[in-house]
């Protein structure tokens, strides 16, 4: 296996992954021996398309050509492109990859936890738990999110309502935006994109005639347009909040490509005084 790294201000870089785990720096013709046997203050650029975004991954001091392990190396990869959508508060997806996609290693599980930091990892814990669409069957498969969060909370529901209670600032997955697409793609060069944008002002609705969820919570655009509602495990918190007075303030804050799950695509962050 083979690893591309761009070096801003630095040629390209190609390491090989070996049969003892390491990642040995590849000179070809083009980086040649021009290039320096210890790189100090280097750091390698991600980009990541569908947030308009780029994350870059620096070390400071001196790095030896062939001393990157690659289960490290992977594992910095995946914090960078987690942290970045965590930022961007595509938290739902952020969870996703944490419990499935991540390294089950206590070690480099406890790093990530300082990297990302408490408060975001208890946003995204709560995010994919109470949102997976099987919750209440399988909350004992988030193994890695668990562990992070120090165990499941014996009442969940509890700590999850405490949370949303004294929290100021998080996002949350738009659901049942699959039924509500199509009003907001544009074709553009023969390819679909979606009419909102990051930043763009969303009224959060409070709908206790819903015949469907008497603790429904919407999500509307300015022009009346509406995108979907907050995950129900999610909204019977906020219901209980705005029901007693709260009001929330929203803005769209990631919208992810047209491959990904519809209701997995739209992020909205909510915001109280």
């Amino acid at each position: 296996m083979q690893f591309e790294v761009f070096i801003p201000g630095l040629k390209q870089f190609v390491f090989q992954e070996t049969n003892a785990g390491i990642l040995d720096l590849i000179l070809d013709e083009q980086a040649g021996k021009d290039v320096p046997e210890k790189i100090a203050t280097a750091g390698i650029c991600f980009d990541f398309e569908e947030l308009d975004k780029q994350a870059y991954l620096s070390w400071q001091g001196e790095m030896e050509n062939s001393v990157i392990r690659s289960i490290n190396y992977r594992f910095l990869v995946k914090a960078i492109k987690i942290l970045t959508y965590a930022q961007a508060g595509a938290t739902y997806k952020c969870g996703t990859w944490i419990n499935h996609d991540f390294v089950s290693d206590k070690g480099l599980l406890s790093l990530f936890k300082k990297m990302i930091g408490d408060e975001k990892l208890q946003e995204i814990f709560f995010e994919y738990v109470l949102g997976q669409f099987d919750y209440g069957k399988n909350e004992q498969d988030v193994n890695n999110l668990t562990f992070m969060f120090g165990g499941m909370p014996r009442d969940l529901e509890e700590e999850a309502y405490n949370w949303y209670k004294k929290t100021k600032k998080f996002s949350t997955r738009v659901v049942g935006f699959r039924y509500r697409q199509e009003r907001f793609v544009k074709v553009v060069n023969g390819e679909e994109i979606l009419k909102m944008k990051p930043g763009q002002d969303v009224l959060v609705i409070r709908e206790p005639e819903n015949k469907y969820d008497n603790n429904a919570v919407s999500f509307i655009l300015n022009n009346g347009e509406k995108i979907g509602y907050v995950r129900k495990t999610i909204a019977s918190f906020l219901a209980r909040l705005m029901d007693k007075g709260r009001i929330y303030q929203g803005k769209v804050s990631a919208v992810l490509a047209d491959y990904r799950d519809e209701d997995e695509r739209v992020y909205v962050e909510l915001i109280w005084e």
